[in-house]
This record gives structure tokens, C-alpha cells and sequence, in this order.
């Protein structure tokens, strides 16, 4: 990778190619002027060491190297315009219509560049009558936008095959993720999100995130999704004494006009086997928003329903005057089937009940199976987790994990608590903590009933064909196997419709679609079934890809405790 051009840099080359234009011609008095080597020396305080030559040489954008000769002396995202407000943070348009707001800096500017409707470089919207275009663009592309290389495109979700060409680019505005066109196929290499990383790198057209900034970007978002739970038991007979716990929950969705507000935790941050309750749950839950820690904050939240066999239960806070007027968000979720070993991994809860706060690491597994003893003393349960090596707390459970992007990919629910254990903690992976959490909405919130419901298809199944290889464009390990069907029960609602050696590659329930690549992406997606569904299974049958349609109805539920 080549080296980064410091956004501050962005404005230097704007500023130098204005005074490479107009060195050679007299300007009006009034017009704003800048020498050579002011720029020079801005540049070089900035962190620039090469010398004078070198750097008129680097950044004068006309007649570069191999057509390379864009107003900025890039051939990538061009630069439209540049300013300082009144906060002093710069201001960078691109010519693909985004802005970026890079922070307050520390060289004081007081003219904003433009480029004008005639070419121009115009100073606080003045024509300076020097050309900012450049000279001798290659096939007649002049460099003015710096796209005389590879076309950029804009979209608003993962680009689609026949869009644009080899070598292309493509920036999605919603998730604000930089894709390249690399063999026919877009593949991700950058996410540009975040306040005062945004940079753009030299010919190659990388662009990248500086990782410190990241990181704090990540945990901010993080922090406003987040919240502190503590709950109130009562236990005894004759002596009644009251006792607390604490633990952490992740703002999932939000009706800020209605002050409203789903709220995922771990069942057992709300559940207690010795609780006077009838059903051990919590029944005084506050909940605090972050930065809000106090007793004077506290929200009063309803138990909508949960699962101690997934460990997940949903609150909800309902028509509350801190959700309609403090900064919080819902959460931004990521597909946690994309989490790789080595990601990052930051965990945001209430470690020890002390309030909200962060720590960071990195996923050590996945997704792996673990096994506790049951929340109610009745046996063994058996959870789906990644493992981490993020420091997490008594407190953190029910918390978020999330990514470098701020997206979450887990619910933290466990650690190995042993002097001869380091750094070996635990989270439900997101896809399967959200298709929990759905459940409980639909089957829960206009209900009595406090329990996920799910469907029993009737079909065993293995896992055959496993393959394992590395890719060296993503610089991943890629898993890949099929999910076969052993059995097929008489009297459920897959009998005489899926077949013993069927292999499932989809299945498609209302408007979701999943791509099955293990047992457990088949047990997850029917959590979201309901009797007004059919599911749709893509299967392979004797070498022939087909469709099987398996309707359901209401006697095909139950309810997971």
C-alpha cells in the first residue's frame, strides 16, 4: 500500500495548484494571494519531508505521469472544493457529491477554493482566471474531476455484477463502504466512515481509514446504542430482602417521536432461579442511557419476553422524554457470518456496574459451541458464541461487541473466570442474538405470551463435504460444505416434500433469504417462521438445483423456554 495522503495535504495541493496557476499572472489587489513556499512550509510543518523540487513536482497535477494529471495530482476521487468554517474544521467536497467534515485543524485558512462552473480556481467565489483542469489529459480526459483513470459509482447497497468496469470503483452511500472492481466481481476494500479519517491515497486509488481514529469512531457509536440495566429481586419467605444486579443491554430500535425504544440484554441479566417471583424474573428493571449513570436518569422498563435456551430477552422502554431528546441511536447491525478470526472486537456494557464503558480486542473463534450449567439449575445448556479476547467484566453481559465500523456482532454473555484462563470471553453472535430478539417482537410484544416461538420442521441433517482453502485477495480462510437432510419425520410439515440426501443451499422466508453453509444457519433462520409463511428451501436434489415449498400452520410451534 503506498503512502497515505493526510487530508490536511488535500487542502495544501488545492491551495499549490492555485499558486502554480497564478504565479505567472497579475491578479487583482484584493484577491487573497499564497507563495510557493508558504505552501511549502505548511506542508512541511503538516509532517512533508521531501524537498521544494520534489513536492512541485508531486503535486502539480498537469501533464502527469502515464495521464495521471488530476487537478489534486490524483487519478482518483477529485476534490471540488475546500473550506474552513467557522469551527475551524476543514471541509472537503468530493466530485462524487460526498462531504467530509475532517475536524478542526490547527493552520488557519480563511479562503475557500473553489473550482468554478468555467474551470477556474475562484477564492471566496471570486474567478482568479487561472484554469484548474490540467493539461494533455489522457483520451481527452482532462483530470479535472481526477477520474482519467477508472470510473467511480455511487450506490446505495452492494454494487451489482454489471455495474460498471474492470478496475472501476464504486461508493456506497448508506454504509459508506469502497468497493473495486477486481476480476469481474466488486470486492470491498475500504469503509470511509467516521469524523477526521477519510483519506485518499496516491495512484493506486486505495482509500483507508486511519485505525486509531476507527477504533474511537467505532466505540462512539458503540457508547450511543448502549445502556446500563440494573434489576431489583426480592427473595425470602418470613425476612424478605431485596437485592440487585447489574448488567448492560444494546439499544436494537427506536421510535424517537413516540419516545420508544426495543432493547436487547441476556435473559440472565434479568432472570434469577432464587427470586421470589413466580417467574424469576426481574420486576423492577431501570435502565440508564449513557452519560446518564444517575439515579435521577433511571427509565423504567417492561419485560417483553425472553429465552434462557439463548440467553437473550428484550425490554422496552415506552413513551420516555430522554428517548425523544438525547442523542442516543439504535444500533447498526452487521451480518456476524462475515466476522473472521482476528477482527476487531470492541465491547461496550456496564462492567461492574460502574457504568457504560469500552474495551477492545480482537474475535479469537467465530463461532463455537459452549456449555453452562442451566440458568435455573436444571442441567446443561448449549450456547452458539464467538470467543474474544476482549476484556469484558461482571456487568458487560447483555452488552454489545462490535466491530471496527461500529456495527454490533455480538451480545456478550459469558467469560472463563480461572487463574490458569487469559483473556477467553464470549458473545452470541449477532445473527442469531437479532433472529432472538425478532422472535420475541412478533410472538411477544402484543401478547401474554413471554416465550420465542418456533417452528419444528421435521428433517435431520449433517454436515458433508467440508473444504477448506485460503483466498488471497481477501487474505481469508474460506469454509465450504454442504448441509445434506439424514431424516425426514412422518407428520411434520417437511415429510413427503424434502428428501433424505437433499442438500439445502437457501432458504427463503416472506422477504428474507439465507444462504445455509452449516446445521445452525438452518436452525436460526426458521426462528423466523410463522404460520403465515411458507418456507421456501433451495436444495440440490440429485445434482438438480430445485425449489421446495413447505407450508406451515399454528400446530407446528411451540414455545422454547
Amino acid at each position: 500500500m503506498k503512502k497515505t495522503t493526510n487530508l490536511l495535504f488535500l487542502l495544501f495541493i488545492l491551495v499549490f495548484c492555485f499558486v502554480l496557476f497564478s504565479c505567472d499572472k497579475d491578479t487583482d489587489t484584493d484577491t487573497p494571494q499564497l507563495s510557493v513556499d508558504s505552501v511549502y512550509e505548511m506542508a512541511c510543518d503538516a509532517g512533508y519531508t521531501k524537498s521544494l523540487d520534489e513536492f512541485i513536482a508531486e503535486f502539480k497535477g498537469a501533464n502527469g505521469e502515464n495521464g495521471k494529471n488530476g487537478s489534486d495530482g490524483k487519478d482518483g476521487v477529485g476534490i471540488e472544493s475546500a473550506a474552513i468554517d467557522d469551527d475551524n474544521h476543514l471541509l472537503i467536497t468530493l466530485t462524487n457529491g460526498e462531504s467530509v467534515d475532517c475536524g478542526e485543524i490547527s493552520v488557519t485558512v480563511e479562503n475557500s477554493i473553489t473550482i468554478g462552473e468555467n474551470g477556474n480556481w475562484h477564492i471566496d467565489g471570486e474567478d482568479t482566471g487561472h484554469s484548474a483542469t490540467g493539461e494533455g489529459g489522457k483520451d481527452g480526459k482532462d483530470g479535472k474531476d481526477g477520474k482519467d483513470a477508472s470510473s467511480w459509482h455511487t450506490v446505495t447497497e452492494i454494487p451489482s455484477s454489471d455495474l460498471g468496469e474492470e478496475g472501476d470503483f464504486c461508493f456506497n452511500t448508506e454504509t459508506a463502504d469502497v468497493y473495486r472492481k477486481i476480476n469481474g466481481e466488486w470486492t470491498a476494500i475500504a469503509n470511509i466512515m467516521g469524523e477526521g479519517v477519510t483519506v485518499v491515497e496516491g495512484d493506486d486509488y486505495n482509500i483507508t481509514v486511519d485505525s486509531n481514529n476507527s477504533n474511537v469512531s467505532a466505540a462512539s457509536k458503540g457508547l450511543l446504542s448502549s445502556v446500563s440495566i440494573s434489576c431489583a429481586f426480592q427473595k425470602g419467605d418470613r425476612l424478605i430482602q431485596t437485592y440487585y444486579s447489574s448488567g448492560s443491554g444494546v439499544i436494537y430500535s427506536m421510535d424517537k417521536e413516540k419516545g420508544d425504544a426495543y432493547i436487547i440484554t441476556n435473559f440472565h441479566v434479568v432472570y434469577d432461579v432464587n427470586s421470589n417471583s413466580a417467574s424469576k424474573i426481574s420486576e423492577e428493571i431501570d435502565v440508564c442511557l449513557y452519560g446518564l449513570e444517575y439515579s435521577d436518569y433511571m427509565i423504567r422498563a417492561e419485560y417483553i419476553g425472553g429465552s434462557m435456551t439463548y440467553d437473550i430477552a428484550v425490554l422496552k422502554i415506552s413513551d420516555n422524554d430522554l428517548i425523544r431528546t438525547v442523542g442516543v441511536r439504535a444500533v447498526d447491525v452487521a451480518d456476524s457470518s462475515n466476522v473472521r478470526v482476528l477482527d476487531t472486537a470492541i465491547a461496550v456494557g456496564n462492567a461492574e456496574g460502574r457504568g457504560i464503558s469500552a474495551t477492545i480486542g480482537t474475535v479469537s473463534v467465530e463461532s463455537e459451541y459452549i456449555e453452562l450449567t442451566s440458568l435455573d439449575n436444571n442441567g446443561i445448556t448449549e450456547y452458539r458464541v464467538m470467543r474474544i479476547d476482549t476484556a469484558v467484566n461482571a456487568g458487560n453481559s447483555g452488552g454489545g461487541l462490535f466491530n471496527s465500523k461500529g456495527e454490533l456482532i455480538g451480545i456478550v454473555n459469558a467469560k472463563e473466570a480461572s487463574a490458569s484462563v487469559d483473556n477467553m470471553a464470549y458473545a452470541i453472535p449477532s445473527n442469531l442474538a437479532v433472529a432472538v430478539t425478532d422472535n420475541i417482537i412478533r410472538n411477544c410484544a402484543s401478547s401474554t405470551n413471554r416465550q420465542v416461538s418456533k417452528c419444528t420442521i421435521g428433517i435431520s441433517t449433517i454436515i458433508d463435504n467440508l473444504n477448506l482453502s485460503y483466498d488471497e485477495e481477501t487474505a481469508t480462510v474460506i469454509r465450504t460444505q454442504d448441509v445434506v437432510v439424514v431424516e425426514v419425520a412422518a407428520g411434520y410439515p417437511a415429510f413427503n416434500k424434502l428428501e433424505i440426501d437433499d442438500i439445502i443451499r437457501k432458504v427463503t422466508i416472506g422477504d428474507k433469504i439465507f444462504e445455509i453453509k452449516n446445521n445452525y444457519e438452518l436452525g436460526e433462520s426458521v426462528l423466523y417462521a410463522d404460520s403465515t409463511f411458507k418456507i421456501i428451501f433451495g436444495i440440490v436434489r440429485d445434482g438438480i438445483e430445485m425449489n421446495v415449498e413447505v407450508e406451515l400452520d399454528s400446530t407446528d410451534f411451540s414455545h422454547v423456554k
